[in-house]
């Protein structure tokens, strides 16, 4: 079975993501008995994980299957641990035995362009990345993710919003929810934004922060009260909803399709 891994940043972007493999797809996996093997590696089998840390989340991945091909949706805590996370998995898989790596197939990135368009922020995110000896990856291009002694994996990296602008994944959550009292959420954030020193930075207007506070406030009071991204993006319906009508997610549906060969 070929494996396809997938990276994001954050719980919004889990949650846009889940949602157009879910269309493309199929509901995700829930049960183990139904997980094929190779996605078992990233089933933690000990806890705690890190130096006997109990406020440490267990990192499970989303999985879906179609045909022979299994997916693993992965959230990385942020994008500068989207790199270092791809290596530990890789070398976990390759620790098992070189026949295990070889059966991954595809390697996406999705990551906010922020002030940079496409080519200058996948310059700037992969900029002087390697390994040493000890590591997996030695060299990471934008379609080549360079294996010691295990061949090549295929790496494809999206930048939000249209992989080509630059931009972040909430411009087209907002674009998803602009009649949803965006206009209220907004009032409050300007409210905040002046309260103090430090929310005056954070949250300015052109900070992605705003952008996120914005979309959270409406997500936890009209979608879900005291919930993650992911769970009030999925309760929504925002992406299903707007799929056939959004540009920009019609591009990354397309483009996932490409990439996973789900179109097939």
């Amino acid at each position: 079975m070929k494996l396809n891994l997938i990276y994001v940043e954050g719980m919004h972007d889990l949650g846009v993501i889940s949602d157009i493999l879910k269309e493309s797809i199929g509901e995700r996996i829930k049960h183990i008995d139904d997980l094929p093997e190779e996605g078992k590696v990233f089933i933690p089998t000990n806890y705690p994980l890190e130096d006997g840390k109990l406020d440490r989340i267990l990192p499970i991945p989303d999985f879906f299957k179609k045909d022979d091909s299994l997916v693993a949706l992965i959230k990385a805590n942020g994008e500068n641990n989207i790199l270092n996370t791809i290596d530990s998995h890789l070398f976990k898989i390759k620790a098992l035995s070189l026949k295990e790596l070889k059966k991954i197939n595809k390697v996406v990135i999705f990551i906010d362009g922020d002030d940079k368009n496409r080519v200058d922020k996948i310059k700037t995110f992969i900029a002087d990345y390697s390994r040493g000896e000890d590591g997996i990856i030695v060299e990471v291009k934008e379609s080549y993710l360079g294996i010691e002694k295990g061949g090549n994996i295929s790496l494809d990296i999206y930048t939000f919003p249209n992989n080509k602008d630059e931009g972040v994944l909430e411009d087209i959550l907002l674009e998803c929810i602009e009649d949803m009292y965006t206009d209220e959420a907004e009032s409050f954030v300007s409210k905040v934004e002046i309260s103090c020193d430090r929310t005056k930075k954070l949250l300015s207007k052109g900070n992605s922060n705003r952008k996120k506070a914005i979309v959270s406030c409406v997500g936890n009071v009209v979608v879900e009260p005291s919930s993650s991204g992911s769970v009030y993006i999925g309760k929504s319906k925002w992406i299903k909803n707007n799929l056939k009508t959004n540009e920009r997610l019609q591009k990354i549906k397309l483009f996932l399709d490409e990439v996973l060969e789900l179109s097939k």
